[in-house]
């Protein structure tokens, strides 16, 4: 399994990492990492959002400090239009770990959501993590949310 993950990891096969996070949680329920990229890549296709939601929830309660955890929670409720309660998820993250690339791509996606002019900078440097197709599509959304 772990290298079919990094097969379509590498080849940003979105749906081929679906697949292969639904037999690790099976197989694995009590992995939490594999739990909260499940969530994502979920929420990212709109596989079973409801069910993703309640994970992404559950996790960041388990363990808020994880900017992972906070990042895919923060995006659960940006799915549900709660832009607010996700922006302030986010803003519980220290600055230097908003400032990670992965992470401050989801901060970006929140704050435009937020029309906060500080979202492009961090747009930007989300650029530059490993995306997958559907979180490079949320960045450029966001980006023309912004304007010019």
């Amino acid at each position: 399994m772990a290298t079919l993950y990094r097969h379509y990891s590498k080849s940003s096969d979105t749906q081929g990492l679906y697949r292969v996070l639904l037999r690790l949680s099976e197989s694995d329920p009590t992995n939490l990492d594999v739990q909260n990229n499940l969530a994502q890549i979920s929420l990212l296709l709109n596989a079973q959002p409801d069910e993703a939601r309640r994970n992404a929830a559950d996790l960041y309660h388990k363990m808020p400090s994880n900017p992972a955890y906070a990042a895919t929670y923060a995006y659960a409720l940006l799915t549900k239009g709660n832009v607010q309660e996700a922006e302030r998820i986010m803003n519980t993250l220290s600055e230097e770990q908003r400032r990670d690339p992965a992470i401050s791509a989801y901060y970006g996606i929140c704050l435009a959501a937020a029309k906060d002019s500080r979202a492009r900078a961090f747009l930007e440097t989300g650029k530059g993590a490993t995306l997958l197709p559907e979180e490079k599509a949320l960045i450029d959304q966001a980006l023309a949310r912004l304007g010019p």
